[in-house]
């Protein structure tokens, strides 16, 4: 009882972490060295973490099946430039649609995403279409007020992004994260060519194509108690549009 405990920083945490942090925090460690006489205990609370990370992986296999829903942050990530991403409507590389809290964490996309809208959808309800393409997530959102706020922190699109319709009427949004609502974007980057110039202005009568670097359109502050936030974020990639770009 009452025993100091010395811990080195390289035992700290699985990654480089100041000590600091851990001040007046309760943590488990493990006794690596003990010398009674001398009062000296070195502990590890690196191994504790690594042993409990391998035990919710585990769980988490043991759940997995096709057609599972699953809660989680996905994180450290990197989609390389081998891979591309095509969809008529709302494409993606990471995620379709983030939202109610959704977390993307250290991940890089370096594919190529594109959307293309198919001039022979006529009659349906999407034939004048609502397009999302983002390099990383196609639209963040909530699925009602005062939910929690969606995350993206430190993340960056390599690729290029590009929403190509034939000759469909569409509303479009383009860039890192094509539809942006309820989350906060920061410490990311787009260095993709963002590009939706050929997109004809007619979302709802009016002109609805949106192309940006980081983000196609942000949904007003509180809107629906929601809130969107872009900090410390950059672009690099050359973006072209029809109208309305950023």
């Amino acid at each position: 009882k009452n025993n100091r405990v010395f811990i080195p920083a390289s035992l700290v945490d699985i990654r480089k972490t100041d000590p600091q942090t851990l001040l007046g925090q309760e943590v488990s460690f493990r006794i690596i060295r003990l010398q009674r006489k001398r009062g000296r205990i070195m502990g590890d609370r690196r191994s504790v973490l690594f042993d409990e990370r391998a035990a919710k992986r585990a769980e988490t296999l043991e759940k997995l099946e096709v057609g599972a829903r699953m809660t989680g942050t996905v994180k450290n990530l990197t989609i390389d430039r081998s891979c591309s991403f095509t969809a008529r409507q709302w494409v993606g590389s990471f995620a379709l649609y983030l939202k109610d809290g959704g977390t993307l964490e250290n991940c890089v996309n370096e594919a190529s995403v594109t959307c293309k809208p198919s001039d022979k959808m006529q009659g349906g309800s999407d034939y004048t279409l609502n397009c999302f393409a983002g390099g990383i997530v196609a639209r963040t959102d909530s699925s009602w007020r005062n939910v929690a706020q969606n995350q993206i922190t430190n993340c960056r699109n390599d690729g290029s992004v590009t929403v190509d319709p034939a000759d469909v009427a569409n509303g479009s949004f383009a860039s890192a994260v094509g539809g942006a609502a309820n989350v906060k974007i920061s410490r990311s980057a787009n260095t993709g060519a963002v590009s939706n110039a050929k997109s004809r202005p007619s979302y709802y009568g009016t002109d609805g194509n949106y192309t940006g670097g980081l983000v196609g359109q942000i949904d007003p502050n509180d809107a629906l108690g929601v809130k969107t936030e872009i900090i410390g974020c950059v672009n690099t990639g050359k973006v072209t549009g029809g109208c309305n770009v950023g």
